[in-house]
């Protein structure tokens, strides 16, 4: 599965304008954005009417029109994985607009594709700052809270997201799917993008006085991440911008060997991710810890598939790979990165991976180990 991220308002000042009030090429996209939403959110359907595909293939191709290449970013397209991103987004719009105009493609496809673009977005604007203030009071208001919040999150609407989040999340459905990655979205915002240990520690705690019906495996990771704020509250509660700090938080998960899907300390290595992406903005990393830094961004987003695009981790991985061949850390990530390319081939009638895949496998681990 491939998830895609979307830069819809990079170049955006602060406003407030509908687009019709405001000619930039950017915020056109952003109206594009939110009426895709419309149509791909309308009662969790698989199949689209004539005038819907229709008006989706205009939409899709007005927005992808409005993007702007990365080059118009310098600042930004320097920093790792930002020009894998915006291409790959660039390369699904265009597979989507095909889709949507070969008769007889799958609706479902499509549909599945564009609902990927929030977590894009989101992706993205958690890790790279821009100086944007956008509020929109235009919310559809056929979306439920957690479609609410997703929207509001793409665009960096964080406060209002993080209402909408905490809405859905005690709404008491904990079967309900959007739940878990509910949960998800709003620490990542409390950690990675608030920094407010404060506000997640009494919300957490609230919740759990409620007695909420979840799992005992779900409990014991609330009180885990309580646990892990109140020692981020009581050593300042702030983003390090010191490389040793920012490595002692993943100490734990860099001495271990054990798999993927092992027990991890969620808000530690949300913080480290977040001071490694800070230091790379700002310039304040030595050679030396730029190429650790790849790996060890790798390495934490490959053990948090669950709030990221899928390909995150891959970039991360394949970047230490190609700029730092035959470093010990272009051998941790190759490793890592076959292991994680091979789990998503592999199944009951074992690993099958497609000839192309097996082709760059190859090159990068000539890359590696300087063969």
């Amino acid at each position: 599965m491939y998830r895609y991220f979307l830069i819809l308002i990079l170049a955006l000042t602060s406003l407030t304008l509908l687009a019709e009030e405001d000619p930039r090429p950017m915020v056109k996209a952003y109206e594009n954005f939110k009426d895709i939403q419309k149509i791909i959110h309308n009662n969790d359907k698989s199949s689209l009417t004539e005038a819907e595909r229709i008006k989706l293939y205009e939409l899709v191709t007005s927005l992808r029109g409005s993007l702007h290449n990365f080059q118009d970013y310098p600042n930004q397209a320097s920093l790792p994985a930002f020009k894998d991103n915006l291409e790959q987004l660039l390369s699904t719009l265009d597979q989507v607009q095909a889709n949507l105009k070969t008769p007889g493609s799958s609706d479902d496809w499509s549909l599945w594709r564009l609902k990927t673009i929030s977590t894009s977005c989101q992706t993205c604007h958690a890790n790279f700052h821009v100086d944007i203030s956008f509020k929109d009071s235009d919310i559809p208001q056929n979306f439920n809270s957690f479609e609410k919040a997703e929207f509001l999150l793409a665009s960096r609407q964080y406060v209002d997201a993080k209402k909408y989040y905490w809405e859905f999340i005690t709404q008491a459905d904990y079967q309900k799917y959007g739940f878990n990655y509910a949960f998800n979205r709003w620490i990542d915002l409390i950690v990675r993008v608030m920094h407010n240990p404060e506000l997640g520690i009494k919300k957490l705690n609230n919740f759990i006085k409620k007695n909420p019906k979840i799992s005992k495996y779900e409990l014991q990771d609330l009180h885990a991440w309580i646990k892990s704020l109140e020692d981020w509250k009581n050593v300042g509660g702030q983003i390090s911008l010191v490389f040793s700090e920012n490595k002692a938080l993943i100490s734990d998960l860099l001495l271990s060997n054990q798999p993927i899907y092992e027990k991890i300390n969620l808000i530690k290595l949300l913080r480290a991710a977040a001071g490694f992406h800070k230091m790379y903005e700002r310039g304040q990393m030595t050679p030396e810890e730029n190429r650790k830094s790849l790996f060890y961004l790798g390495l934490i987003y490959a053990r948090t598939p669950m709030f990221f695009i899928y390909e995150l981790p891959e970039m991360y991985l394949k970047l230490c790979i190609k700029q730092y061949p035959g470093s010990d850390e272009a051998k941790d990530a190759f490793e890592l990165l076959k292991e994680l390319v091979t789990n998503g081939f592999t199944g009951s009638g074992g690993t099958h991976l497609d000839p192309t895949i097996k082709i760059e496998l190859d090159q990068l681990m000539g890359l590696a180990y300087q063969e």
